[in-house]
C-alpha cells in the first residue's frame, strides 16, 4: 500500500508547491478533491479490492470533495466528510486516495 509523507513524490521538495497529496495528509479544516484511488488491479489482495469498491460506493470517487472533520486522540482513525455524511477511515486506507488540495470549495460539492 502506498503512503506519502509531506516530502513525497507528490511534493518532492516539501515546499507546498504541488497541491496533490494522499487523503491522510489533509488536516482538519482543509479540503481536497479526489483525483484517484488505487486501481482495483493494483490492489494486493481481495480484502483491499473490497475496501476500494466500498469506498467508491460511499462516494470516494474522482471529483468528489472531501474534508477531514476530526481525528482520534492518537491521530487514527480520522473522520472524513464526503457528500452528505461522515465516515471514519484508518490512515492506511485514506492513503490509497489521492486528492488535490482546495482553498475555497465547500465539502460535498461535485465539479
Amino acid at each position: 500500500m502506498r503512503t506519502r509523507t509531506h516530502h513525497s513524490a507528490a511534493d518532492p521538495q516539501g515546499d507546498g508547491n504541488n497541491r496533490t497529496c494522499a487523503l491522510n495528509e489533509l488536516r482538519p479544516g482543509e479540503r481536497g478533491r479526489i483525483v484517484a484511488t488505487d486501481a482495483a488491479d493494483d490492489a494486493k489482495d481481495e480484502q483491499h479490492r473490497r475496501l476500494l469498491a466500498r469506498l467508491r460506493n460511499l462516494g470516494f470517487v474522482p471529483g468528489a470533495v472531501v474534508e477531514p472533520h476530526r481525528r482520534a486522540p492518537m491521530k487514527d482513525p480520522t473522520v472524513y466528510r464526503v457528500a452528505d455524511y461522515e465516515i471514519a477511515l484508518r490512515g492506511r486506507d485514506a492513503a490509497t486516495i489521492t486528492v488535490t488540495r482546495l482553498a475555497d470549495e465547500p465539502a460535498g460539492k461535485e465539479a
